[in-house]
């Protein structure tokens, strides 16, 4: 159990002791056998659909710069901090992009209760957080459940999908939404199970940030 053993990721090969995974520590890049490939299958999940290109000379997180090609303007050199928050290309890039901060709150107001999950934005510029202005011009009161700050983006996206997959079929089509279509919302039913996912989650996170 303490002998680091090979297993394969989405992101490339890691090399991680059984135990670890048994404790709930998920792999990363620190564990990764190539980092540079890591690293770039990393951004190409993030930004499927962009088209960026991606040249990878550091991986380092926090301190590194990362060449970003974009089909619309060029060569972009850019933090890997941003890069991993979803900003993108800078040029292309000028509003509201996704934090590492996940979330579940409850909407309610006169004739309806339901529960929404998941990724909060912040302003490209001032970096402030946008905390849910756009449901209360509906007319929802907003009651803030849980926040989990992950050490990236990756992390908090994928948390977000598994548990959009366990909601899918409990949906809820809330009356004043501005579209007629959601994969976030969902009723009372299925609150006990994505609490539950989410206290496990926050223990990881928690153990993890202390290692």
């Amino acid at each position: 159990m303490k002998k680091k053993m090979l297993f394969n990721t989405k992101f490339g090969v890691v090399a991680v002791n059984p135990d670890a995974l048994m404790a709930g520590h998920m792999p990363n890049i620190r564990s990764a056998v190539n980092r540079k490939e890591y690293f770039k299958n990393q951004l190409e999940y993030l930004y499927e659909g962009k088209n960026y290109k991606f040249e990878i000379s550091s991986t380092d997180r926090h301190k590194g710069r990362v060449k970003l090609i974009c089909p619309i303007h060029g060569e972009q050199w850019v933090d890997t901090d941003g890069i991993f928050l979803g900003h993108g290309c800078p040029e292309c890039n000028t509003g509201w992009t996704r934090s590492n901060v996940f979330y579940l709150i409850k909407l309610f107001n006169n004739t309806e209760e339901f529960y929404k999950l998941g990724i909060s934005y912040i302003d490209s510029v001032t970096k402030n957080v946008k905390r849910f202005r756009e449901y209360k011009k509906l007319n929802y009161n907003i009651e803030v459940l849980k926040l989990i700050e992950f050490e990236d983006f990756v992390e908090c996206r994928e948390f977000e999908t598994k548990l959009k997959k366990i909601i899918k079929n409990s949906i809820y089509m809330p009356k004043n939404w501005a579209n007629n279509n959601t994969t976030e919302c969902f009723n009372n039913e299925i609150l006990p199970t994505i609490l539950n996912k989410i206290k496990k989650e926050q223990d990881i996170v928690s153990t993890s940030s202390e290692n």
